[in-house]
């Protein structure tokens, strides 16, 4: 019996991006009304039915209805669309014989026939491929030659299937008599994904893309396009098997191939020798870091299809041609970050689509791509602040917030703190924190939150710098054995997770370097490091002092803490509480190890790491455009995706960010050889804190009260020198007289 339901979200219309002049199908090319180039490409959306958990796989069929694979709680069904997804009919249900195996992928061909290729048993040891006609009716189908089971499946246009197995397999198969007809990849190179356009197979590994004839197999070294794919390792960097950085699909000309990333959508014409951008991915969702990439296709009318997921919800984005919008949104707001930040991506991308006549540049001043330092930055941001030819809207993580305010850089942001505090609700203690005078110059937008972990008979002997190193002298005493008294990775990594709650000591009330504070610092940070046992094997990572600075995207210091909690190696741990699951991970460590936390008790005050703190250039053109963008950046919706920089300062968006007690947050799991040189497994399975943890730590922040420095010169500066007392290199004295030389330097700049 077929269902029928409704789609439930409104296909809303979006900003999207400048074309170039490219004349696909029902496009036309960019005109100009008067000195305004017009044309652009317009994002909507294609509502789903109701309750989709998964959407495995979706296309546009050869009778023009839109058909998907995807599982609901009632479970997996192929459902078709004759209307562009106004309404939905479920075309079969994927019979109760499978639905008790893990369904590893799927494909949808162009006729309506459906593949599914299921593991038997959560071990993924044997599988079963399964053709299903367009009424429903299974018909099983060996793969001949195939080693494992399919991990990916594409149908190509003359009913083929085309199959990325576990390991580097990928080659093409019958879908009559499951015969192997070509292998693209005989000299097995590693395989990340596969991607197929028209007439050529494109097998991405881990640092370039190998082109493959279709129909032969035969690799084809020179390629305009595999050019430009290879130049962009974002094109690379694959973090789910069930999505993708890039995916591509053929067009409606022979030989014309589009791709599609986070930078936006490309074209291509087999035989040319240029690759046209037509969507430029920041003008609408394509950049957020929330959205994840699965599948992509060109109509026939010329609108292009995206499949996705954004924050886990599945989604079919739509592009349209419509010659009547101008080219670029006639209004542009400059921000600038001296790190890339995903949440700022995050809400710049929402904040588009909301307001299509802006369009927002994001400057990221160091790219991580050459030399650059902060202090390179910084000089470079201030030279255009003082020539006017800044940002409108400066991220000023990393940034000396204070020398800005006293310089008169920053716009006083007074009334729209006022209008979000009314309309939204804030922790007024962590964004009001660069209030000066009845003045608001600043807002932080979110937090960490600093804490000590351990046992609670421990933490309560703790107070200080001091008195931390006394409890794990003590410590180390009690337990010879252990591996660590203070859980740490190597050195650069461990001052810079306690830099944070202690750096608000090293500059005096009146704004003056401490620099007594610092060596006290250094010394105690030494102190406690020593105590800690290392192997041969790991010593040297133990001992870098000066490694990556990246963070991951997301704080990873209770996922890291966990572990070393689990396997018996530490007895405490400084970690910082940056979003909801790492909340989950601290509160059900805390439940299951019979451990606690407490706020960084090192200079006697409720230390927070302020996060995305936004401020306005006094000199921008744009004040309005810029102010929207800050209160948009305070909103609940941008507050509530959390893409690592910290938890909302926002109370509804808090409300949001803390999972209910006891849902699962997720599984680690870690490897480790014990004494007798036997491997040891260790699972930890997160859960939602109790809603006394959640109280505990709703307490907790309403205590916070001093932000730790934001100055990114002022930080490189201290931690090579603590890192290379640590390391033994140099003697205290030798690091803070280092220190306080530049940064007598840097202060006079």
């Amino acid at each position: 019996m077929k269902r029928s339901i409704r789609g439930t979200a409104a296909a809303v219309m979006a900003a999207a991006i400048a074309v170039t002049g490219i004349n696909t199908g029902g496009m036309t090319a960019a005109a100009e009304s008067g000195d305004t180039a017009m044309g652009r490409y317009m994002e909507s959306e294609i509502a789903l039915p109701e309750g989709i958990q998964i959407l495995h796989n979706g296309r546009v069929l050869d009778d023009g209805s839109l058909s998907i694979l995807a599982m609901t709680a009632d479970g997996t069904s192929v459902w078709k669309s004759s209307d562009n997804g106004s309404t939905w009919e479920e075309a079969f249900a994927i019979p109760e014989k499978y639905e008790d195996k893990y369904l590893c992928s799927g494909a949808i061909s162009p006729e309506g026939t459906v593949f599914c290729d299921f593991a038997k048993d959560s071990d993924f040891t044997d599988d079963i491929s399964v053709i299903f006609s367009k009424d429903g009716q299974p018909t099983e189908l060996e793969l001949e030659e195939l080693d494992s089971y399919a991990w990916q499946v594409f149908f190509t246009e003359e009913e083929k299937l085309l199959v990325r197995g576990v390991g580097d397999q990928s080659a093409l198969f019958d879908t009559k008599t499951g015969e192997q007809i070509c292998n693209y990849n005989e000299n097995e190179n590693p395989v990340q994904f596969v991607q197929q356009a028209g007439n050529e197979v494109y097998v991405f590994g881990t640092e370039e893309v190998f082109v493959y004839d279709y129909q032969t197999g035969e690799e084809k070294t020179e390629s305009v396009i595999k050019k430009e794919i290879d130049a962009d390792k974002d094109n690379f960097m694959i973090y789910s098997v069930a999505s993708y950085p890039l995916v591509m699909a053929k067009g409606t000309e022979e030989g014309e191939v589009y791709y599609c990333n986070s930078k936006g959508i490309f074209r291509y014409m087999q035989g040319g020798s240029v690759v046209e951008q037509l969507v430029d991915g920041k003008l609408n969702s394509l950049a957020k870091p929330s959205v994840s990439l699965q599948k992509m296709q060109v109509t026939e009318d010329g609108s292009l299809l995206v499949f996705a997921s954004d924050s886990g919800e599945f989604k079919i984005f739509c592009y349209t041609y419509e010659a009547d919008v101008p080219t670029v949104p006639d209004k542009e707001l400059h921000i600038y970050s001296l790190n890339e930040n995903a949440d700022v991506q995050q809400a710049a991308s929402m904040f588009q689509n909301q307001n299509p006549e802006y369009y927002v540049n994001l400057e990221i001043g160091i790219s991580g791509e050459d030399a650059v330092t902060a202090s390179d930055a910084l000089r470079t941001l201030n030279t255009e602040i003082m020539a006017g030819n800044g940002p409108d809207i400066l991220i000023l993580d990393g940034m000396p917030v204070d020398s800005y305010i006293e310089k008169g850089v920053l716009k006083d942001l007074r009334d729209i703190y006022g209008e979000i505090v009314q309309s939204e609700g804030l922790y007024e203690n962590i964004a009001g924190t660069y209030a000066r005078d009845e003045s608001i110059y600043a807002i932080p937008t979110r937090f960490k939150m600093p804490v000590l972990q351990g046992e609670a008979s421990i933490l309560e002997k703790i107070t200080d710098l001091a008195s931390l190193a006394d409890a794990a002298q003590q410590l180390r005493q009690e337990d010879t054995a252990i591996s660590m008294i203070v859980s740490a990775g190597n050195i650069y990594w461990f001052l810079r997770e306690f830099y944070t709650a202690c750096s608000p000591a090293m500059v005096t009330e009146d704004g003056e370097f401490n620099s007594e504070a610092v060596k006290d610092f250094i010394t105690q940070i030494k102190e406690i490091f020593e105590l800690n046992q290392y192997d041969e094997s790991e010593e040297e990572y133990r001992y870098i002092y000066m490694g990556s600075t990246d963070d991951y995207g997301y704080d990873l210091t209770t996922v890291t803490g966990s572990y070393n909690f689990l396997a018996g190696q530490c007895k405490l741990d400084e970690i910082n509480l940056s979003s909801g699951n790492s909340l989950g991970d601290a509160a059900t460590l805390n439940d299951q190890e019979n451990l606690d936390y407490i706020l960084a008790p090192y200079t006697g005050q409720n230390v927070f790491v302020p996060s995305t703190v936004a401020g306005i250039s006094s000199k921008s053109t744009q004040t309005e455009g810029a102010e929207k963008f800050v209160k948009f950046l305070l909103s609940e919706v941008p507050q509530s995706s959390n893409q690592g920089g910290g938890l909302p300062v926002n109370k509804k968006a808090m409300e949001e960010e803390i999972p209910q007690a006891g849902v699962g947050l997720g599984s680690s799991g870690w490897s480790t050889i014990d004494e007798e040189g036997n491997r040891v497994d260790i699972m930890f399975d997160t859960y939602g804190p109790s809603e006394e943890e959640k109280e505990k730590f709703m307490s907790m922040v309403e205590t916070l009260d001093t932000p730790s420095l934001t100055d990114a010169v002022m930080e490189e500066l201290i931690l090579e020198q603590a890192g290379k007392c640590v390391a033994g290199e140099i003697s205290v004295e030798e690091a803070v007289s280092t220190i306080n030389q530049k940064m007598s330097l840097y202060l006079a700049e």
